[in-house]
């Protein structure tokens, strides 16, 4: 307010990259091309490694991406994914999946919330969020990809 200036800035530059949760379960066949797709058309904001998961975790490099790798177990489980991300040193977390997850175990919940774990959930077109929405968490519905 008190000196005038004009401010010039290239472009945007998160703070930290976001880690992500992508959900390689059978439901979830249809939407993980054009998930895929819009996960490498923003790589600059996310983790080099994104972690695919169903009852466990397989981490997929941004090359993983484009080449359409899929590993899973066929199933899908949360507490894989907030087991995960307890072990790790990360706070902010995004999971992208059709919500047919099971719930977050109350003790990952507990630890998630005292370490301020910043969680939101991206869920496909006719999923469920209650998983994300009980715990507290933000839930974005995708528009339909397939």
């Amino acid at each position: 307010m008190l000196f005038a200036t004009q401010l010039t800035r290239d472009g945007f530059e998160p703070v930290d990259r976001v880690r992500v949760y992508l959900d390689l379960s059978g439901s979830m066949e249809d939407v993980l091309a054009p998930l895929y797709a819009a996960l490498a058309g923003c790589l600059d904001l996310v983790e080099p490694v994104i972690y695919g998961f169903s009852t466990g975790i397989a981490p997929l490099t941004h090359a993983n991406l484009r080449s359409g790798l899929r590993p899973t177990t066929g199933g899908t489980e949360i507490d894989a994914v907030s087991a995960h991300l307890l072990a790790s040193p990360a706070r902010r977390a995004l999971v992208v999946t059709d919500g047919w997850v099971g719930r977050i175990p109350a003790d990952h919940l507990q630890r998630m919330r005292k370490r301020r774990v910043r969680l939101a959930a991206a869920i496909s077109a006719g999923g469920d969020g209650t998983f994300a929405k009980d715990a507290g968490y933000p839930v974005f519905t995708l528009p339909a990809l397939a």
